[in-house]
Parts: structure tokens; sequence; C-alpha cells
């Protein structure tokens, strides 16, 4: 294990300018494209366009190469967009930006936030020359949001994660956590270590890790007295209270921003999206004793600060990676740390995914 405070990049890639002004236009009409959720296509030599961007027929063309260090150059390429993707039944609305010949990276959110908690991170991954994918999940997705909350099994969100990946033509692709979105991920890379090339996870421990600290440490029964709260019968009227006042001060204490905060309760606020979020809670344990180790690169970022997390979860969490692993303490962060250090936290990412490329 590696423990460390701080990190740095460097970036240097080949790409073509040729296609610029078609790449565009191409992923503009890839987003209207459906396939099945149990699609997993073979592997795609990641300097190229997919076939689904390019179009039927299309020849790869590889001329006008050239070194360049600029990150104006992905702009170029792709600017970020909001999109609808099809998958199976459902239909998700999904941030991307970044070359669209770039290494994927899929970044899940958690509770209460929503994709546009990536912003910033989607921004650094395209400058970087990565391809970043950010949707809304299930329940959050207005197109995505089923009402039994046995539809809300991690089972069926980590297919969610997998058939977005499909719908990219990435057989392998970087992912990151925070929240509910780590658990997600710990799952994921458990699960299908073929796919993942590396993790990283911010705040949420691994599922083991979490458990044990549930049963040794009292004080982190404690912190997560939220997570039987939210099964509770009155749950939802006491998180509706004044337009979400509760939640809103606890992300608000974290350094989540006012402009942050109305894009995440703009979501909420859709009929059945609250519902639809708590059901999380109400369908899924958070620890498990029954997840393998995770055998791929693993870096777990971890705020001292962290109100739901306490320490014994998050240093538990070494002896569940048997992979090359680094363990990131941030002084002073919370939980929401990915809105209090943006910059840092992209830099610490995108330096933990040059070790490794799909």
């Amino acid at each position: 294990m590696v423990r460390d405070h701080d990190a740095s990049l460097s970036i240097e890639l080949r790409e073509g300018i040729g296609r610029a002004s078609k790449g565009r236009a191409l992923e503009r009409a890839r987003a209207s494209r459906t396939v099945p959720s149990h699609h997993r296509p073979p592997p795609a030599n990641i300097r190229r366009l997919p076939s689904c961007v390019r179009g039927k027929g299309e020849p790869d063309r590889h001329s006008q190469f050239f070194e360049v260090r600029l990150s104006w150059l992905f702009r170029t390429v792709i600017e970020m967009q909001t999109q609808t993707w099809t998958i199976g039944q459902f239909r998700f609305t999904v941030d991307t930006d970044g070359p669209v010949s770039g290494p994927p990276v899929l970044l899940l959110h958690g509770f209460p936030q929503t994709r546009h908690m990536w912003r910033h991170q989607l921004r650094a991954l395209a400058a970087a020359g990565f391809r970043g994918v950010a949707p809304d999940q299930r329940g959050y997705s207005a197109g995505a949001r089923p009402t039994a909350i046995e539809s809300y099994a991690c089972e069926l969100l980590m297919a969610d994660a997998l058939a977005l990946m499909d719908f990219c033509e990435a057989p392998r692709f970087h992912l990151v956590g925070h929240d509910w979105g780590g658990q997600l991920a710990w799952l994921i890379a458990a699960g299908h270590p073929d796919r993942v090339a590396t993790l990283t996870t911010l705040s949420r421990p691994h599922p083991r890790a979490f458990a044990r600290a549930m049963a040794e440490d009292p004080e982190q029964a404690k912190r997560s007295r939220h997570h039987s709260g939210f099964r509770q019968p009155d749950a939802l009227d006491r998180l509706r209270e004044d337009n979400f006042k509760m939640l809103r001060a606890v992300l608000e204490r974290g350094g989540v921003g006012k402009a942050d905060l109305d894009a995440h309760f703009q979501t909420l606020s859709e009929p059945g999206a609250l519902e639809a979020a708590i059901s999380w809670y109400r369908a899924n344990n958070i620890g498990s004793e029954e997840i393998p180790p995770v055998l791929v690169p693993t870096l777990y970022i971890w705020g001292t600060a962290d109100a739901s997390v306490g320490r014994r979860a998050a240093e538990l969490t070494e002896q569940f990676v048997s992979g090359p692993y680094r363990f990131v303490e941030v002084e002073g962060g919370g939980h929401f740390i990915v809105d209090q250090f943006p910059e840092r936290i992209a830099q610490l990412m995108i330096d933990h995914l040059h070790g490794t490329s799909p």
C-alpha cells in the first residue's frame, strides 16, 4: 500500500486533427443509438472511433497525426454534452466529455447528488485525453425510474453501469465512484475484474471493511445511522420538508455550492425521484462479508473529517484489496470531498489512471 497526500501528472497524446469537426456531429448521432443491456462488443482499438461513432462503412482515417500537448485539441474533438442513452427499457441522462477515442472513464455519483457532481472531473479528464462518462443512475434519470423497491437491488444497478459501458463499446474502462457510486464501484471491480482497468473510490470503503467497522466500531454505527433512518415510513416526508432543508444543509456544510445544490435538488424534485433514490437504501445493505477482494489497481481517497465514514473503516479497506493499492488521506476533507477539492481530486484521479490503460 502507498499512503500519501499529493500527486502530479503530465500528458502527451497523439490525436488526429482531421476528425475534429466530424467528431461532434457523429457523437450527437450516437446518443440515439439503442443497444440491448446484454450486449458485449469485442475489444476496440482506443485510437479509433468506434463503428457506432464513425457510421456504418465509414473508413477509419489516420492522416495528419502529430504530437500535441495542448488541452484545447480535445475540446475541438468533442465538447461536454448531455445526452440520452437508451439501454434496454430505460433512458439514461449522461454527461460526456473528451475525445471519443480516449480511454473510457465511468463516474458514478451517490446520494443525494447527481451526475452534476463530476463536471469538474469531466473537464480535467477530457484535457488529459480521457473519455469521461457520468450518468444519472437508475432512479435519478427520469427515463430510468421504476417504482418497485426491488428494482434498485445492487445487482441491477451494477448491470446498468456495465450496459452503459457496452453502449460505449468499452470492454475495459476506468471506474470512479463516490458514496453509493463507490459501493457499486467496489462491487463491479470485485465481480468483473476483466472489465475494470483501474478503480478509484471516494469516501466509501470496501463493503467488507464497512461491515467489520459497523460491527467493531460503535462510532461507525452512529455515523451510518441515516441508512436505517431512510428505511422508516416517514423518511420521505422528512427529507422533502421545507424544500429539502435538512439535506441542503448537510451538503452546504460539506462544501457543496448553491448552484450545485440547485442542480441536484432539481432532479430530486421530479416525480418519483426521491422515492427512487431512497429505494437504493431500502433494497440493499451497505456492508457485506461475501464480497471478494479487489484485484485491480485501486485508489481510495478518504477525508479525515468525513462524517459518514470513520478512520477504522477507511484503514480496514487495505485488507480487501489484493492488487496495487494506494490510500490517500485528505486532511480536513469531508464526505463531499469531490466538491471541496475538485482540482486536487482530479489530479489524483488522472495520475492513477495514467498507470493503467484499457
